[in-house]
């Protein structure tokens, strides 16, 4: 399954690559989204293969910079002035919440306690629903959502975090408690990665077709 990760995560690179052109501005933070998201995983691989090193640090790093430029990204597909407001102020309230939690428990930047991805999650899934209500209440006709690049990107934000969001909360729980339905839980994390890079990868192949607005 590793190696499949490994192939959606530089696939979707490669497909952004050669889409970029087409795919706006809107999108552009996606490449460096993920060149981030590959550098921390091969990190990782390195230091659990070479270095026998189970650090987390480098996780907790990576989800507030990926916390601002995913909530750029939404900021740039939506509309309502108010939302992208609130959406910036998000940002240094993410920083500020992260860091204090950090320095009144240093321990936790190296651990699997991630508390930044809970608090990120709950940001990421208001955004993604907040713009699919928006877009599907648009005043434009669009032949098919399915073919709007940032609607496949926004679902699966919101499929990958809010599983992985339900799945982080009950995992002491069930290690205490349920430790042989824990190991067989802990493997969707597993999938809904491939689930959301695959949706992605949807994504950066769409094309686009806007009909003329019959608003006056």
């Amino acid at each position: 399954m590793k190696i499949l990760y490994y192939l959606l995560m530089f696939t979707c690179l490669m497909v952004f690559l050669c889409r970029r052109k087409h795919l706006g501005k809107s999108l552009f933070l996606m490449g460096p989204l993920l060149i981030c998201s590959i550098s921390v995983e091969l990190v990782t691989e390195y230091q659990r293969k070479f270095l026998h090193a189970h650090d987390w640090y480098q996780y907790h790093i990576f989800q507030p910079v990926e916390f601002i430029i995913l909530t750029l990204l939404f900021y740039a597909n939506m509309k309502s002035h108010a939302i992208r407001t609130v959406m910036l102020v998000s940002i240094p309230v993410f920083i500020i919440v992260i860091t204090s939690y950090y320095l009144v428990h240093p321990r936790s930047f190296n651990s699997e306690k991630f508390i930044d991805f809970q608090l990120e999650s709950f940001f990421l899934i208001i955004w993604a629903i907040l713009y699919l209500v928006e877009l599907i209440n648009t005043d434009h006709v669009v032949d098919s959502i399915l073919r709007i690049p940032f609607f496949w990107i926004s679902f699966a934000v919101l499929l990958f975090f809010s599983g992985n969001m339900f799945i982080m909360g009950f995992r002491d729980f069930l290690a205490k408690h349920h430790a042989g339905v824990r190991n067989t839980i802990m493997l969707v994390p597993q999938y809904l990665n491939l689930i959301f890079y695959f949706m992605i990868i949807i994504g950066f192949l769409c094309k686009p077709t806007r009909k003329k607005s019959f608003s006056a």
